[in-house]
């Protein structure tokens, strides 16, 4: 008889009876008769898949049970995973077994041990112990021979779970249905460590193949090793690196259940101890545990001490000093030992910082999605869980992955996330309209590969339509990066590479910045800013290896620009502070390390640019190193606004101002010579703020105010700054 039935436990209605399911009257099968034992067909009603799962229970009629569910014990089922909140199954059919109650004389089995409950009474768990234990407490059950068995009384000994594997006579292949009694033989073939997953893996990423593959070859060395296949013993210490929130703990969890690894977990919350020396004994339980698991019981899967997020083991004691936490000590302290005493076990790290740890001696890399196709593949697959009932067009995803730049898989899902419930509160919104305003938002959103970061990164929101004039400049820019990364087949044709560098220099208040900013939004490049107020450190080397970091993270977020404002106070010349002490060693130290990360800028791909641009009013004072082709390939002269571009300002100023109508924009470009782009924009402030002192109802700005302004406000430049820097171009000249 068909059925469809939501399974509820037991427990909620009768918690005494093992083996036992509780069925409507209604529903209750007329071919059946009460008692009897049957297998109870299960469905999962997420999937609405038939799969060949069931459980063993003795099914009863109950007069007030709900007509749509049923009271399932599922001690004994075909189920690999217990039953979790998010899983909801349906008894969809059951099958009266009428074999008759056969006792076995013997029976295969593997078990599944709780490290917890392992760890603390290793000593005590063996293989005798087991036997005994499971000769008592499988006489309750009847069993199948291929189903698993949970209970109360097995978590209690230690015990996760039990799989049947063979529980048949040699003589009667076809029973299925059977019980123990004390004469039964429990063989057992295999003890594992029950790997508890904390991360649910939310993608199946063939983003990572690499990296799969890089484990899949280390754990082929490990099982070499440990059938002693091989004569040379090397460590057994794999640490894997990669940005917050980019899934190092989800993806190695999935790969060490494929793997049927015996999983020793340390995390740094687990060891906090309350008293002094507590967590130096923690640690050497856990892994005096782990050699003996390995030792005694013999496991197909490798045994792996996982030590999750190592940089956390950290103090601020640790890291400024030669000294390391006493726990981190004793952990190093342990790994060392397992050498030493030729264990084969496995120590696995995850970590997400770029420290140096040197009981690693192999390291694997999780880098981010550099690659569009990569972050349209991701993208693709979380909404379509979340949303799975809309499709996506590609333009949407293309415009997704160029916004979405720098993101990791937790970014994505949160952006998934955040666009679902939007969708619900705004039903009449499309999901184009909430994707592209999410995306708009997510401008000034840090990206979790740099929320611990000390580097700024962050998307412009400037465009070149925002700068007046400067059309030679921009035309400039659009043929050397834009065109470059717009046209890669055309600009590949005549040999051209993109340039690794550009230096922007002239008077102050001429809109440098903006000009790089506005750069990386048309190259929809992230945006990462620094100055030597963010480099300079009191302690010794700290700002060569925040130079460092900043390159590291534009490796990790590209394509991307580094902006480094005001260069001549970040880095020197040699031949002028040569003479000088103090301070010069650490701009020598700074221009060595930019010289060689930018000598390490590789720029054949455009998914992988990186664009180093630096602004300065003292061209003078850069280190000709840095101004060689190479480096900085372009040497961009940013020239006070002449009078077509000071009127340009005054026209994007209106815009923003209520100028009066009869207010002749050319007149005051024509009178404001020598003004910088800083300073015309200050002159319209001025002016509004003189009107509204003037008269509080006033809606417009008019001449008068202007006039005013003009008679007390001069240029923050002189004529003869201004040749200045058209002398250092004629020097330098433009490339």
């Amino acid at each position: 008889m068909d059925l469809d039935l939501s399974i509820l436990p037991l427990e909620c209605v009768e918690n005494l009876v093992k083996q036992k399911c509780l069925i409507s009257k209604s529903k209750f099968p007329k071919n059946l008769y009460p008692g009897c034992w049957a297998k109870c067909r299960i469905v999962s009603k997420q999937s609405e898949k038939l799969e060949d799962h069931f459980g063993i229970c003795q099914i009863f009629p109950r007069a007030e049970c709900n007509d749509n569910v049923c009271y399932l014990d599922a001690s004994v089922h075909s189920l690999k995973q217990v039953q979790g909140d998010r899983v909801i199954y349906k008894l969809t059919r059951l099958e009266c077994l009428q074999l008759p109650i056969k006792q076995v004389k013997a029976i295969d089995l593997n078990v599944y041990l709780i490290p917890e409950v392992y760890i603390s009474k290793f000593h005590l768990i063996t293989k005798s112990y087991l036997r005994q234990i499971l000769q008592i407490l499988l006489q309750n059950f009847h069993l199948h021979d291929t189903c698993y068995i949970r209970s109360s009384e097995l978590l209690e000994c230690g015990i996760d779970s039990i799989k049947i594997i063979g529980g048949t006579d040699n003589d009667d292949r076809e029973m299925e249905f059977f019980i123990i009694n004390d004469q039964c033989l429990i063989n057992l073939k295999e003890c594992f460590i029950k790997s508890k997953q904390i991360c649910e893996p939310c993608l199946e990423l063939k983003t990572y193949t690499q990296v799969q593959q890089e484990l899949n070859e280390f754990m082929n060395l490990v099982q070499l090793q440990r059938s002693q296949k091989v004569s040379l013993r090397i460590p057994l210490n794999l640490l894997v690196r990669g940005a917050t929130g980019c899934g190092k703990t989800a993806l190695l969890e999935t790969w060490l259940k494929d793997q049927q690894c015996n999983v020793f977990r340390i995390t740094s919350l687990q060891i906090v101890q309350p008293l002094p020396g507590d967590s130096e004994i923690q640690i050497r339980k856990i892994f005096q545990a782990a050699i003996n698991f390995e030792k005694h019981f013999k496991s197909k899967g490798a045994t792996v001490i996982f030590l999750e997020d190592l940089h956390l083991w950290y103090t601020d004691l640790g890291k400024n000093s030669k000294s390391i936490p006493s726990s981190l000590g004793e952990l190093f302290l342990q790994i060392d030992q397992l050498f030493r005493m030729g264990q084969e076990i496995m120590c696995l790290a995850t970590t997400s910082s770029s420290e140096k740890f040197d009981k690693f001696e192999t390291e694997i890399t999780m880098n981010p999605f550099t690659k569009a196709d990569e972050r349209i593949q991701v993208i693709a697959q979380l909404l379509s869980e979340s949303i799975p009932s809309i499709s996506l067009s590609p333009s949407l995803l293309e415009l997704t992955a160029k916004q979405a730049r720098g993101y990791t898989v937790a970014d994505f899902k949160l952006l998934a996330d955040n666009v679902a419930y939007s969708l619900l509160a705004k039903s009449g919104k499309s999901l184009e309209f909430i994707l592209e305003d999410h995306l708009r938002k997510a401008s000034f959103f840090k990206p979790f590969a740099l929320t611990n970061s000390e580097v700024t990164a962050y998307k412009p929101t400037e465009s070149f339509d925002t700068i007046g004039g400067i059309n030679h400049l921009k035309k400039v820019l659009n043929a050397s990066i834009l065109a470059g990364l717009k046209h890669v087949d055309a600009f590949s044709r005549f040999g051209l590479q993109l340039p690794k560098g550009i230096l922007l220099y002239g008077p102050p208040g001429c809109a440098k910045t903006t000009i790089a900013k506005s750069l990386a939004n048309e190259a929809c490049m992230t945006f990462i800013a620094t100055s030597g107020a963010e480099v300079y450190s009191p302690y010794i080397g700290c700002a060569e290896k925040f130079i460092a970091k900043l390159f590291d993270a534009a490796r990790k977020n590209t394509p991307c620009m580094i902006f480094l404002d005001e260069i001549d106070t970040l880095v020197g010349r040699r031949s002028i502070s040569s003479s000088t002490t103090g301070s010069s060693d650490v701009q020598m130290r700074i221009l060595s390390t930019l010289l060689t990360e930018m000598d390490g800028i590789v720029s054949a791909n455009t998914d992988s640019y990186i664009l180093v641009v630096a602004a300065t009013n003292r061209p003078d004072m850069i280190d000709e190193a840095l101004m060689r082709p190479g480096r900085f390939d372009k040497l961009l002269h940013v020239p006070v606004p002449d009078f077509e571009t000071r009127n340009l300002i005054f026209q994007l100023c209106s815009k923003r101002m209520p100028f009066d109508s009869d207010l002749n924009l050319e007149s005051l470009a024509s009178r404001t010579g020598n003004f910088s782009g800083a300073d015309i924009c200050n002159l319209c402030n001025e002016a509004a703020m003189r009107a509204f002192q003037r008269n509080l109802c006033s809606t417009e700005i008019q001449s008068e105010d202007f006039e005013y302004v003009l008679s007390e406000t001069k240029s923050s430049l002189t004529q003869q700054q201004i040749d200045w820097y058209y002398q250092f171009e004629s020097k330098y000249f433009q490339r």
